[in-house]
């Protein structure tokens, strides 16, 4: 799978950027998932890299971050693994160097979800 190049992203354009589901959907148009799936992974995506940066609401009042936690659910072999794949792909490519240390931008959760990678994950 050909992902942009992390230089070439930019989150304004991404976020805001209506090619940029375009381009999403060109890029998993050879996978067999429903287009359901390749929606909500989209959705996943964005969400995932903006993260808690951006909230909605009143000032004074409870707000609204944009940030979801998305299940696919189906059939197994519908496809569910490919389009989670490519998100995976897509936010471990951002990386940022701290103390000459490279390090993901985007910070993902264990992939497998026992008690004990979730609280090292979240200890981090």
């Amino acid at each position: 799978m050909n992902l942009p190049n992390p230089q070439q992203l930019d989150v304004d354009y991404i976020l805001h950027g209506q090619p940029n589901f375009q381009r999403w959907m060109e890029l998993t148009a050879g996978q067999f998932s429903p287009t359901s799936y390749k929606i909500l992974g989209w959705l996943s995506c964005v969400s995932s890299a903006a993260q808690r940066r951006y909230r909605f609401g009143c000032p004074g009042q409870q707000y609204i971050v944009p940030n979801t936690y998305t299940i696919l659910v189906g059939a197994s072999g519908a496809g569910k693994g490919l389009i989670l794949r490519a998100v995976k792909d897509i936010l471990s490519t951002p990386k940022r160097k701290k103390n000459s240390v490279e390090k993901d931008l985007i910070i993902a959760g264990p992939d497998d979800t026992t008690y004990e990678a979730l609280v090292d994950s979240l200890c981090r």
